[in-house]
């Protein structure tokens, strides 16, 4: 038996669909390589410096670690602060950012 949507669920997919798509694509990414150039907070972090992101408090930074290889070169739980007019990636048990 063939179910058919309501008018009310046509229309949420019909305004979610496009939204989703639009919003999904427009965003920026960008892979931060931890450094002893960018270390930051007694090394416990990295610092970004990416102009789209200096001095915007309002930015939503998402942060993740590359696994290669089925291996994650931070095992250890991670956090976005915005600091110094900078946002920054930090370990938040509060050791230090392997480079």
């Amino acid at each position: 038996m063939k179910k058919v949507l309501s008018l009310y669920h046509q229309f949420f997919l019909l305004v979610l669909m496009p939204t989703v798509a639009f919003s999904a694509n427009g965003q920026p990414q960008y892979i931060q390589v931890a450094s002893r150039a960018n270390s930051y907070c007694n090394s416990t972090c990295t610092q970004l410096d990416i102009p789209e992101l200096n001095e915007n408090t309002a930015a939503i930074v998402f942060a993740s670690p590359l696994v290669e290889n089925g291996l994650n070169p931070n095992p250890h739980p991670i956090g976005v602060h915005f600091i110094n007019h900078k946002w920054s990636i930090i370990n938040l048990d509060q050791t230090s950012m392997p480079a």
